[in-house]
């Protein structure tokens, strides 16, 4: 409990684990599902691996652990649509002045994004306190609403992105790409985040980007990417982790004759 923790993550500290190693307040949290680590002070996403490393906790260990959780939290999920699927409601309503003023504030085509993404927003939403004071963007999956991520425009939250409950997902977003629907073409560029892929659409007007939801890559999204494009360019963070599943992702599509940059 209180105002620096998230629902479904511990706390510790991040000595040891992240590159905050003179930090040592709780700056690191690990998700209930134990297979990854994601520090707050340096917004880096670590492996569940050199999490248990850097606690001196023995992998095999870890790994019992991690998938006692798995098989006690999540649910089976489908990754297609079927003829009867309709699509999930999407939380938030038309856009107010305070949500336009955030984006227009950070370079985004308001406008834009509501003709082409269908965004929405919330000042305060009476089913879920957490989503209040959000800006709401749509996951679709050939055309139907599956989820969605909401941004918070407000300072100091400690959650800054907010993602449909599991429960409450059609398709799990992770197992799918940001904008996937709209990429139309042979060659795609790959983001880590939706709004980075956004932004860049709107300033190139090319709808061939897609995003990963982070740097922890599923291989449903790697399968999707090497069966519906020839060339993938990535185009992550200029950070060493980044930059290093970049490297992965690139020769994973080489390997199955794709053209990777």
């Amino acid at each position: 409990t209180g105002k620096n923790t998230s629902k479904d993550w511990v706390n510790i500290s991040c000595v040891g684990v992240g590159d905050c190693e003179w930090d040592e307040s709780s700056t690191m949290g690990v998700h209930r599902s134990m297979n990854r680590g994601h520090c707050w002070y340096c917004a880096e996403t670590y492996p569940a691996y050199r999490i248990a490393k850097g606690l001196g906790i023995p992998w095999d260990e870890w790994k019992e652990l991690m998938t006692e959780e798995f098989q006690t939290t999540q649910k089976e999920t489908k990754d297609e649509i079927l003829p009867e699927d309709k699509g999930i409601t999407i939380p938030g309503e038309d856009l107010h002045q305070v949500h336009r003023q955030y984006l227009e504030g950070r370079g985004y085509n308001v406008d834009f994004l509501i003709e082409h993404y269908g965004i929405k927003g919330t000042l305060r939403h009476t089913d879920a306190y957490e989503l209040s004071y959000r800006i709401v963007f749509p996951i679709t999956y050939e055309g139907i609403p599956i989820s969605y991520i909401a941004r918070s425009y407000t300072e100091g939250t400690p959650n800054k992105y907010l993602c449909c409950r599991p429960e409450q997902e059609l398709i799990f977003h992770k197992n799918k790409l940001f904008n996937i629907d709209k990429a139309k073409g042979k060659t795609v560029i790959v983001c880590e985040g939706a709004l980075d892929a956004l932004k860049l659409i709107q300033a190139s007007k090319n709808f061939n980007i897609v995003a990963t939801y982070g740097t922890m890559i599923k291989p449903k999204q790697m399968q999707l990417l090497r069966e519906r494009f020839d060339k993938i360019i990535v185009l992550f963070d200029n950070e060493g982790p980044a930059q290093e599943v970049a490297e992965s992702m690139v020769t994973y599509m080489e390997s199955y004759g794709k053209s990777g940059v």
